[in-house]
């Protein structure tokens, strides 16, 4: 995909609502859940890998949006409402891994699947209706 093609997607998903995105966002990962599993093997290693590859897209500016920190609640069930916590989540989450170590999952997954990532990605990092260049980077990660 050309440069073009990419930013007449990412404007797509930045002028789609919030709640919009929330409730796609939920649904492709409910949808990649189980794929991860099957390449993975593991449980908690499947979610250990979203909650990194989220903290990464969040964090991917250096600011976790009200609208970031709204989203995790929402699409994994929490309910932080002190942010000192949901940083020392994101953080651990951060420290774990980096967009680097997720290749070997990356790698692993079917053109289908990495389809569905690249959209749950985009979902989260629009929801502050902005995507960074350094959110674009791990987002086009998934289309190597």
């Amino acid at each position: 995909m050309n440069r073009q093609e990419w930013n007449e997607i990412y404007r797509g998903y930045v002028n789609d609502t919030q709640d919009s995105l929330a409730k796609q966002a939920k649904n492709y990962l409910n949808e990649i859940y189980d794929d991860l599993v099957n390449i993975t093997g593991d449980t908690d290693l499947t979610s250990e890998f979203i909650v990194s590859l989220f903290a990464l897209l969040v964090d991917a500016d250096g600011v976790i949006s009200n609208e970031e920190w709204e989203l995790f609640n929402y699409i994994f069930g929490t309910d932080y409402t002190d942010y000192s916590t949901l940083r020392k989540t994101i953080d651990g989450a951060k420290m774990s891994t980096n967009i680097d170590s997720l290749d070997n999952v990356i790698d692993s997954c079917s053109k289908d699947l990495k389809a569905k990532m690249i959209k749950f990605c985009l979902c989260v990092c629009a929801i502050d209706e902005n995507i960074t260049i350094s959110e674009q980077i791990i987002i086009e990660k998934f289309a190597d």
